[in-house]
């Protein structure tokens, strides 16, 4: 299931991102769109900053020999990266204006909510304390959600 989630979420990135094959169909490039791409990168830096390389997974189980960190981007959510992906996919929608990129962000945003739950599950199970963290944090956007 892991690996299938994993699957459809790099697929869902791909097809957000990639122009498509009609002529003139560049993205329109907006201060908006720009900001938004630029946080989502800025999340994606600051989440791989404080989480040590060996740990760092695209799969939702958490490796073996795995920390629990709370410190820098993850003080304020606890799945930066999913907040990067849905940054850069929400400009990237902007950007192109297009029903059908914003139908592939929305399902791209049910398969991260499916990924997140099935992580959270590993790590209530691999650390006492992820249960008091998540309580005390916001998943994806802080202060709000």
């Amino acid at each position: 299931m892991s690996r299938l989630l994993v699957f459809a979420q790099l697929l869902l990135i791909v097809l957000i991102a990639a122009p498509g094959n009609i002529p003139g169909n560049a993205p329109e490039l907006t201060a908006i769109s720009i900001a938004l791409f630029m946080l989502g990168l800025i999340a994606a830096g600051a989440a791989l900053a404080v989480m040590p390389a060996r740990t760092f997974s695209v799969l939702p189980e958490p490796r073996s020999g795995a920390a629990l960190v709370t410190r820098g981007i993850y003080r304020h959510v606890r799945h930066p990266m999913y907040l990067a992906v849905l940054l850069c996919g929400l400009a990237a929608c902007l950007a192109y204006g297009s029903a059908t990129k914003w139908s592939l962000l929305a399902l791209l945003a049910g398969v991260l909510a499916i990924k997140i739950r099935r992580e959270e599950n590993f790590l209530l199970e691999r650390f006492s304390d992820y249960a008091d963290y998540r309580r005390r944090t916001k998943a994806i956007i802080p202060f709000l959600l």
